[in-house]
């Protein structure tokens, strides 16, 4: 399986646009092919635009609040990617992931427990 980026990776403009990105990994579903990258990397600022429109007028403390129930839905999307075909090891990858997002929600949600309303 392949990745699509490495454990250092920047921003897609860094990767190899001349065919699919490949680094060796477990937790690859979907390579980027090369002829696709620029109508990523063009979806990347409007789609950045609307992750900060979703937080404004919100406090910090909702803010907060919608990120850690954002971790727990991640949680259930890569439990969502799970399928027959994958080997042994993908599938604890991402198993790996869901506790990750839910560690990460748990943390979150402490936090904000913490902040005045």
């Amino acid at each position: 399986m392949e990745r699509l980026l490495g454990d250092d990776a920047g921003p897609l403009s860094r990767l190899h646009a001349g065919g699919s990105v490949k680094v060796p990994s477990p937790f690859a579903l979907y390579p980027v092919i090369g002829e696709h990258l620029a109508a990523i990397e063009a979806a990347l600022p409007p789609a950045r635009d609307a992750n900060f429109a979703v937080f404004e007028g919100l406090s910090v403390k909702q803010q907060l609040a919608l990120q850690a129930a954002a971790e727990r839905q991640g949680s259930q999307a890569w439990q969502n990617l799970k399928h027959d075909g994958l080997s042994p090891a993908h599938l604890a990858g991402l198993d790996a992931l869901t506790a990750l997002e839910l560690e990460s929600a748990e943390q979150v949600e402490a936090l904000v427990a913490r902040l005045p309303d």
